[in-house]
């Protein structure tokens, strides 16, 4: 995120500046932290520093933007006074035009990230471990737009079902992955399915239903990957579709927090020992 929004200040608002299109450069870091995210594995840090990689998307992002609204909207540049500039001179000049408030944007995302310290050990889980699509639309959400769905489904493109769909699923995983650090961190036997399943939301909060999901799936006598909807069904009272798809999102849930469980045990021990 830090990345991106370096890009934005560097890359994109001078390249977009200059061809009268600054208003997009939100929707263009969006597609920028996409991409980067679905081609992270090409990220190779022995090649290069990552801000550098980011920005070379920025670029292709900035330029992909400039020529959509070029077909659509005529030749951008040619209804601007270019000082007889190409058009690769008008960008490289527009890169040092930046406004005061860019740079605070840049400066007070960098102090949240700081200031939110605790919060990185568990987003880097949940990007590990959630779709790659969710995660990275539920991070722009909060971090980007401040939870304010209308301008994130704007951005973003996408609706603001999608959107709030999106930012609970991360704040779902988000949830159960802080609980499962803290049951990690303070086990001191062997992990039991009651310990994994109080990860969960407890009743009252969003997600709460996972905690009667999971509730259901532990009154199952045979293993988890097991558990019949019917089961789900007879437990909770809920339809047979809603019933499928809880019990698939808390299987997932459950799992996860296991992991991170078995990871911090693990981690405390060696502090430990050390």
């Amino acid at each position: 995120m830090v990345a991106v929004n370096q890009a934005r200040v560097r890359v994109i608002i001078p390249k977009l500046r200059g061809v009268g299109l600054a208003r997009w450069a939100d929707d263009v870091a969006g597609e920028v932290a996409l991409s980067a995210w679905k081609s992270r594995e090409r990220f190779d840090p022995n090649l290069g520093a990552l801000q550098s990689w980011v920005n070379r998307i920025a670029q292709y992002r900035s330029a992909d933007r400039i020529e959509a609204e070029s077909r659509r909207n005529g030749d951008l540049l040619a209804e601007r006074d270019g000082d007889g500039l190409s058009v690769e001179e008008q960008l490289a000049r527009a890169e040092g035009d930046r406004s005061d408030h860019v740079a605070d944007v840049a400066e007070t995302v960098a102090e949240r990230l700081e200031i939110e310290e605790w919060l990185r050990p568990i987003m880097f889980t949940a990007a590990r471990v959630m779709d790659p699509t969710a995660f990275v639309h539920g991070l722009h959400t909060h971090m980007l737009f401040d939870c304010d769905v209308k301008a994130a489904a704007r951005v973003l493109g996408i609706s603001e079902a999608r959107v709030r769909e999106h930012k609970r699923s991360l704040e779902l995983y988000a949830q159960v992955i802080h609980r499962a650090l803290e049951k990690g961190r303070t086990l001191t036997d062997g992990v039991r399915l009651c310990d994994v399943v109080d990860c969960l939301p407890e009743p009252g909060v969003a997600g709460s239903w996972t905690r009667q999901m999971g509730e259901a799936v532990v009154s199952w006598p045979g293993r988890i990957n097991d558990v019949p909807v019917e089961h789900v069904m007879k437990k909770t009272g809920w339809t047979y579709d809603t019933s499928r798809q809880y019990l698939s999102t808390t299987r997932a849930l459950l799992s996860v927090a296991l992991g991170v469980i078995e990871a911090e045990r693990a981690n405390t021990k060696e502090k430990g020992q050390r």
